[in-house]
């Protein structure tokens, strides 16, 4: 009996504390006027490392709706973005946000200015969006 009552008391305080932490992952509704790209981006990062991806999403999105003519900033809030959606395995929304960072490496123009690594982390994040078979499929042939 005294097992019983241990184990319902454990279980009601283990739901209680997942409760009050995740409710404590709030969203922001505004950012401050005059805040910088870094900072918007620095805040969707620790966002993104709290796996708060709501707070993350309203961060990349502030940078992209208002530094938006900066190529580079809105590759690196779309790229986020989109990672968000891979983690939370949305691969068939990731994939076309990931094509279009892509076509953006492929204009001259703009992929002069834009950071290499962005291309690098598109391209392992539009492999996780292959079919398990398509994967398979290309590791054998890559194999001697």
């Amino acid at each position: 009996m005294i097992k019983k009552i241990s184990f319902i008391f454990g279980t009601v305080l283990v739901i209680a504390v997942l409760l009050t932490l995740t409710a404590c992952q709030t969203v922001p509704t505004s950012v401050p006027e005059g805040i910088s790209e870094a900072e918007l981006l620095q805040l969707g990062q620790a966002a993104l490392d709290n796996s708060n991806y709501k707070a993350a999403e309203f961060y990349y999105g502030k940078v992209i709706e208002l530094y938006g003519s900066n190529i580079s900033s809105v590759v690196a809030a779309e790229y986020e973005l989109a990672h968000i959606k891979i983690k939370r395995k949305n691969f068939s929304a990731a994939k076309p946000a990931l094509e279009r960072i892509l076509a953006y490496y492929d204009d001259p123009q703009t992929a002069m200015v834009l950071p290499p690594a962005y291309k690098k982390l598109v391209r392992i994040d539009l492999a996780k969006c292959e079919p398990k078979s398509e994967k398979s499929k290309t590791k054998k042939k890559k194999q001697p």
